[in-house]
């Protein structure tokens, strides 16, 4: 799917790196994310999804979109901070 078309609508704060031009899908679950989805990092209840955002990213992940400070975001690849990744 075009990355564009994905986010289209999502009011996007602060960005780094170039976004990916294809996404293959995304996910929520760090545990499951395949190669090449964006890794959306959801605020919880008890935790945040950007604390797993490391280990989407080895698992393959094009990316993270999060709510918080892209400096708790480790690595080189695309991420964005949005007012709402829910």
């Amino acid at each position: 799917m075009l990355f564009n078309e994905l986010t289209k609508g999502i009011r996007i704060l602060e960005v780094r790196c170039e976004a990916p031009r294809t996404v293959s899908g995304i996910s929520c679950d760090s545990r499951t994310v395949k190669r090449g989805e964006l890794f959306f990092a959801l605020p919880g209840a008890r935790t945040d999804g950007a604390l797993f955002a490391a280990e989407a990213l080895r698992r393959g992940a094009a990316g993270v979109v999060a709510e918080g400070p892209l400096k708790k975001i480790p690595g080189s690849k695309y991420a964005a901070r949005v007012k709402s990744a829910s």
